[in-house]
C-alpha cells in the first residue's frame, strides 16, 4: 500500500492507522497519518484516541486543536477521550474550555458529553456548574442522574442527593444498583432515616436486597442509624458476604462500642477459613484495645502474622496502641520495632503507651528520637508529648515544645492549644495558660473547657466561673465535663445561688441522669452547706456507687457534722459498697474533730489489712488525725515507716507537731525535709514559721525568710502576712516595716499584719496613724483592723482614743453593734486604767454573751488593782464557759493570796484539782550557732546533765556580781499558797 501510494487516501489510511494504534505502534501510526492528504474526522478520531490510549496527554490536547484548526470537528468519542482528561488536570480551566466548544458545535445534548461534563465538573467540587450542565440538558437517562446523585453524595451534599433522587422517581425512571447504593450512602451519611427506611423497602420490592454493593451499603446506612440489630439482620441475610460487609459490620460494632461482639463476629470471620482481610483485623485491633483483652490481642497478633500484615505501618501501629493499652509497653516496643517503616501514627503510638504506662519521661525520650530520625510530628504527637509534659509537671521541656509548636505553626489547631493550655496549667503556670488561651484565634469548647476544669483543679473557683460565664455568652454549649467543672468551682467558693443555676443548665441539657454529672452536683451541694439539698438530690439516685457516698461523707466533713459522716460511712458499708482512698481520708479526719483516737485506730488497722497503706495520701491523713488527736508519737512513728514520703506527709507532721505546741520538733523536721531534697510549699513554710514565734526563734525566721526568697514564695500574700506579724511578734519590727514597704500593700491583710506589729510594741499612735493611711489608699478596714487598732489603744491605756476609735467603728459600720472583739478591747482599756466598775457595766450590757477573753480581760484588772469580790464575780462566770482553764485558776489564787484571803484560796485550789484543770509546762528555748534548743521545766534530763548545772552557777556568778538582785516576791508568795 505504502509503495503504491494507497496509504494517503483518507478511507485505508484510516483503518491501518487503527491497526497500528491498536497494536501500541503509535510511531508508524503517526507516519501513516502524516501522508494522509485529507483527513477525515475519522481519521482524526483514530489518531487521537491511538495517542489518548497511550497516555501521550499533550499530544492529545494539540492534536485536538489542530483538527480544529484544520477546520474538522471531533467526535463525541473525541470528547469524550479528552473531558476523562480534562478530570485528571490540576484545575478546572482547560475542562471550561471544552465545555464551550461542545456548545459551539451544539453537541451538549449528547447524554454521554452530559454525563462527562457532570462527573467532570464534579471532579472539581463545582456543584453549580454540574447542576447547571444538568437542568439545561433536555432529556435524561439513567447515567445522568446517577452521575448527579454520585456526585452530590460524595461531596457530602447528601439532602440534595434525596432531592435529585426524588425528582428522578417523579420523572418515572428507575434507579438501578448503582444509584440505589448511592442514595443509600447519602441518607446514612445525613442520618436520614425516614427516606433510608423507605428506600430500603423500594429495593426489597425491585428484589435487589441480596446484592452484594447495596447489601454492605444497607448495613453501613443502618450502623450510621445507630440500629446495629437492623444491621446484623440485613448482614446475615446476605447471601455472599465479601470482606467489605465482615469489614463494615465489625467496624459498626467497635463504632457504638460493642467491642465483645466485634471479637465475637472476627472469631465468626476466622472460622470460615476466609482470608480475614486488612480492615476486619484494624477493627478487631481497636476493640481489643477499648476493653483490653489482651489474650484476644495476642490471637490477633499471630492472626496478622500469618496473614502477613507484620510489615504494615497501620496495622503495626494499632498492634503498638493495643499492647499499650493492656498495658504491656515491652511488647508493645518490640512490635514497632520489628516494624520495617515507621511513620507518624506509629511513633504516635509508641508515645501514646510510655504516656498512659506513667512514663513521661520515655514518652519525651521517643519524642527526641522520631524528630532525629526526621519524621515531622503532628497534632497528635504534639498533644501526646504536651500530656507527657502535664504528666511530669515538667515546665522547661512544655515551653520547648511550645516553641516548635510556633515554629511549625500549630498554633491555629484548637487541639494543641488545648493541650498547650492543659500543661501550663497542669504545672502551676495558671498565667501562661491564660495567655495562650488569650492569644488563640479560635476558642472551641473544649479550649474553654480545658481551661475552667484546670482553673477550678487548681482551686481558682472565681476565674473558672467568670470563664463558665463568658463561655456562654460567646454561645458555645456547655459538655458534660465542663458543667461539672463549673459545679467544682461553685464549691470552692461556696456560689451555691449560681450552683442551682448550673444545675437548671443541667437537667434542661438531659445530662441529669449521668452518675458522674450528679454525684458532682451532690458534692456542690453539700460542699456549699446546702446539706439539705444534698441529701434530697442523693437519695433520688439510682446508682448510689462509692463516688455518690464520698461527695455526701465530704461535704458532711468540710463543714464540720462529723457524726453525720460516721454515720453515712457506716450506711454505706451495710449497703455492700467498699470505700476508698477518698471515704478512708473524710472519715480520719471526721475522727479528728470528734477527738476519737481510738476509732481512728480500728480504721488505721483496716487500711493496713483492706491494702490502703502505704499509700501516701491515706498515711498522710492517718498522721493528721494522730497528731489532732493529741498522739504525736503514734504520729511520728507511722511517718517514720512511710516508704515513700510526699510532701503531704512531711507537712502533716510537721504542722501537726506546730499545731500541739512542739514548734521545737517542728523545725527539727523542717530542716531534715530540706536536706532530704524535698521543696516545701506554702502550707509547710506557714507552720514553720508559726512555730518559730511561738519559740521566740528569730534567728531561725530570718532563716526561713532566706527560704522564702530561694523558693520563690517571696510574692505569696499570706507567707509575706505572716513574716510581719511573726518579725513583730519577736521584736523585730524594722524587719517588719521592710517588708511592709517592700509589698507596696494593696492589700487589707498586710496592712493588718503591720498595724498588729504596732500594738505589739504599744504604739498606738502609729497604729491609729495605719489606720488613716491604710483608708488614704482606698481601702476599706476590716473587723480586724478595727480590734488591732483598739487593742493599740487598750495597750497604751488610752480610754479617750479607744471609745473615739469605736465611734468610728460603728459610724463605718452603719451603726451596727460592735464586734464582740472590739468591746473586748475597750474593756481591756478600761480594766488597764483602773476603771473596773464602767468595764463591769459594759459588759453586762454586751449585746452577746461575753467571751472567755471578756472575763479574762476584766479577771486580769481585778488581780493589778486588788479587787478580789469583783475578780471572783468574773470568775464564776468564766468557769461556767470553761471549768478547766488554767489560767483563770492561776489569777484567781493570785488575787486571793495578795488579799490574803487563804480559805478563799484554799477553796479554788480545790476546784481547780476536781475540774483537772492543769497548766502545761513551761518552756524555753535558745538559739546557738542557728540551733534551736529546748528547755522544759522539771525536765530530770535536763537538771541532770553535767555540762549545763556549772554553766548555770556560772552564769549566776556573773548576774550577781553585776549587781542584780532576784525578785523574790513571786516566789515567796507561791511558797505561801503551797504551804496554806
Amino acid at each position: 500500500m505504502a509503495s503504491r501510494g494507497i496509504d494517503s487516501f483518507s478511507f485505508f489510511g484510516d483503518r491501518v492507522l487503527r491497526l497500528f494504534s491498536m497494536s501500541g505502534n503509535l510511531h508508524d501510526a503517526c507516519r501513516i497519518f502524516s501522508k494522509i492528504l485529507k483527513p477525515t474526522v475519522y481519521t482524526w478520531t483514530a489518531i487521537i484516541l491511538a495517542h489518548y490510549k497511550l497516555g501521550k496527554i499533550d499530544d492529545v490536547f494539540q492534536l485536538y486543536e489542530k483538527s480544529w484548526q484544520e477546520g474538522i470537528e471531533p467526535s463525541k468519542f473525541v470528547y469524550s477521550s479528552i473531558l476523562k482528561l480534562c478530570c485528571s488536570m490540576p484545575s478546572v480551566k482547560r475542562g471550561r474550555s471544552i465545555h464551550t466548544d461542545i456548545v459551539k458545535i451544539g453537541m451538549e445534548t449528547d447524554l454521554l458529553l452530559t454525563s462527562m461534563m457532570i462527573k467532570m465538573y464534579l471532579t472539581f467540587s463545582s456543584l453549580d456548574e454540574a447542576t447547571t450542565v444538568f437542568t439545561s440538558s433536555p432529556c435524561h437517562d439513567v447515567v445522568t442522574w446517577g452521575t448527579i446523585i454520585t456526585g452530590y453524595t460524595q461531596l457530602g451534599e447528601g439532602h440534595q442527593a434525596i432531592e435529585m433522587f426524588i425528582r428522578m422517581h417523579d420523572e418515572g425512571i428507575c434507579p438501578d444498583e448503582v444509584i440505589y447504593s448511592c442514595i443509600l450512602k447519602a441518607c446514612s451519611t445525613v442520618t436520614a432515616v425516614k427516606h433510608g427506611k423507605r428506600i430500603h423497602s423500594e429495593v426489597l420490592q425491585c428484589g435487589i436486597e441480596t446484592d452484594i454493593v447495596v447489601g454492605n451499603t444497607l448495613i453501613d446506612m443502618y450502623i450510621n442509624f445507630g440500629e446495629l440489630s437492623e444491621a446484623r439482620y440485613i448482614f446475615d441475610s446476605l447471601l455472599k458476604r465479601n470482606l467489605v460487609a465482615w469489614g463494615t459490620m465489625i467496624a459498626g460494632y467497635v463504632q457504638h462500642e460493642k467491642h465483645a461482639e466485634a471479637l465475637v463476629l472476627f472469631k465468626e470471620l476466622q472460622s470460615r477459613e476466609i482470608y480475614c482481610g486488612r480492615v476486619p483485623i484494624l477493627f478487631a485491633l481497636k476493640a481489643c484495645c477499648s476493653i483490653r483483652r489482651i489474650a484476644d490481642g495476642h490471637m490477633l497478633h499471630k492472626t496478622i502474622l500469618s496473614h502477613g500484615y507484620d510489615t504494615d505501618v497501620a496495622v503495626g501501629s494499632v498492634l503498638v496502641e493495643m499492647y499499650g493499652k493492656c498495658e504491656r509497653p515491652t511488647e508493645a516496643q518490640c512490635v514497632f520495632s520489628s516494624l520495617p517503616e515507621k511513620n507518624v501514627y506509629s511513633w504516635n503510638a509508641l508515645i501514646t503507651v510510655y504516656n498512659g504506662a506513667g512514663l513521661g519521661c520515655q514518652a519525651l525520650i521517643i519524642y527526641e528520637n522520631m524528630l532525629e530520625k526526621g519524621v515531622e510530628p503532628d497534632t497528635a504527637t504534639f498533644s501526646c508529648a504536651l500530656a507527657a509534659c502535664a504528666s511530669l509537671e515538667a515546665l522547661k521541656e512544655g515551653m520547648i515544645l511550645h516553641d516548635q509548636i510556633f515554629q511549625l505553626n500549630f498554633l491555629s489547631d484548637a487541639v494543641i492549644v488545648s493541650a498547650l493550655l492543659d500543661m501550663y496549667a497542669k504545672c502551676g503556670d495558671l498565667k501562661s495558660a491564660k495567655k495562650v488561651f488569650d492569644t488563640s484565634q479560635v476558642k472551641d469548647s473544649r479550649m474553654w473547657s480545658t481551661l475552667i476544669s484546670n482553673y477550678a483543679q487548681h482551686g481558682h473557683g472565681l476565674p473558672a466561673l467568670e470563664a463558665f460565664v463568658k463561655m456562654q455568652r460567646e454561645g458555645l454549649k456547655a459538655n458534660e465535663t465542663t458543667l461539672a467543672s463549673a459545679l467544682k468551682a461553685c464549691s470552692l467558693i461556696k456560689e451555691v445561688t449560681l450552683g442551682k443555676i448550673i444545675h437548671d443548665q443541667i437537667v434542661r441539657s438531659g445530662f441529669e441522669s449521668g452518675d458522674f454529672i450528679c454525684n458532682t452536683l451532690v458534692g456542690m451541694y453539700a460542699k456549699c452547706g446546702n446539706l439539705k439539698e444534698a441529701s434530697k438530690l442523693f437519695e433520688t439516685l439510682s446508682n448510689l456507687d462509692t463516688v455518690s457516698w464520698n461527695a455526701m461523707i465530704v461535704g458532711t466533713v468540710h463543714h464540720g457534722h462529723y457524726q453525720d459522716a460516721i454515720d453515712l460511712f457506716d450506711k454505706m458499708q451495710q449497703k455492700g459498697l467498699i470505700p476508698d482512698r477518698v471515704t478512708f481520708s473524710c472519715i480520719l479526719k471526721a475522727c479528728s474533730g470528734l477527738g476519737m483516737i481510738n476509732d481512728g485506730r480500728l480504721i488505721h488497722e483496716k487500711l493496713v489489712n483492706d491494702g490502703f497503706l502505704p499509700s501516701m495520701v491515706v498515711g498522710s491523713t492517718l498522721i493528721d488525725m494522730y497528731a489532732k488527736c493529741g498522739s504525736l508519737q503514734e504520729a511520728r512513728d507511722l511517718f517514720e515507716h512511710m516508704p515513700n514520703r510526699g510532701l503531704v506527709s512531711w507537712g502533716a507532721m510537721i504542722t501537726g507537731y506546730a499545731v500541739q505546741g512542739n514548734g521545737f520538733e517542728a523545725i527539727k523536721l523542717y530542716w531534715k525535709m530540706v536536706v532530704e531534697g524535698l521543696w516545701p510549699d506554702q502550707v509547710i513554710l506557714v507552720s514553720v514559721l508559726k512555730a518559730c514565734c511561738s519559740m521566740g526563734a528569730l534567728r531561725q525566721v530570718r532563716l526561713l525568710h532566706m527560704e522564702v526568697i530561694n523558693y520563690q514564695f517571696d510574692a505569696d500574700l499570706a507567707i509575706v502576712t505572716l513574716l510581719i506579724h511573726v518579725y513583730s511578734k519577736l521584736g523585730s519590727l524594722e524587719d517588719a516595716q521592710w517588708l511592709f514597704h517592700d509589698m507596696r500593700a494593696t492589700n487589707i491583710a498586710v496592712w493588718n499584719a503591720i498595724v498588729g506589729g504596732y500594738v505589739q510594741h504599744g504604739d498606738w499612735r502609729q497604729a491609729t496613724q495605719s489606720l488613716v493611711d491604710l483608708q488614704n489608699e482606698g481601702m476599706k478596714p476590716v473587723g480586724t483592723t478595727y480590734t488591732n487598732v483598739l487593742a493599740a489603744c487598750s495597750h497604751g491605756g488610752q480610754v479617750e482614743a479607744a471609745h473615739q476609735s469605736l465611734q468610728a467603728i460603728r459610724e463605718a459600720d452603719n451603726n451596727r453593734n460592735s464586734e464582740m472583739e472590739h468591746l473586748n478591747c475597750l474593756i481591756d482599756v478600761l480594766g488597764r486604767t483602773g476603771s473596773l466598775c464602767e468595764a463591769g457595766k459594759m459588759i453586762w450590757s454586751m449585746p452577746a454573751t461575753p467571751s472567755i477573753t471578756t472575763w479574762m480581760s476584766l479577771l486580769a484588772a481585778c488581780k493589778t488593782y486588788g479587787q478580789p469580790d469583783l475578780g471572783r464575780a468574773c470568775f464564776d462566770q468564766l468557769i461556767r464557759l470553761d471549768p478547766c482553764i488554767a489560767a483563770g485558776y492561776t489569777i484567781m489564787l493570785d488575787i486571793y493570796a495578795d488579799a490574803q484571803r487563804w480559805e478563799d484560796l484554799h477553796a479554788i485550789q480545790e476546784l481547780k484539782r476536781s475540774a483537772g484543770a492543769r497548766k502545761l509546762p513551761g518552756k524555753a528555748w535558745i538559739e546557738v550557732n542557728n540551733e534551736v534548743f529546748e528547755f522544759i521545766v522539771e525536765d530530770m534530763h535536763i537538771a541532770t546533765n553535767a555540762r549545763l548545772i556549772p554553766m548555770l552557777k556560772h552564769m549566776q556568778a556573773l548576774t550577781k556580781s553585776e549587781g542584780y538582785v532576784p525578785h523574790l516576791d513571786l516566789t515567796f508568795k507561791n511558797a505561801k499558797i503551797e504551804d496554806e
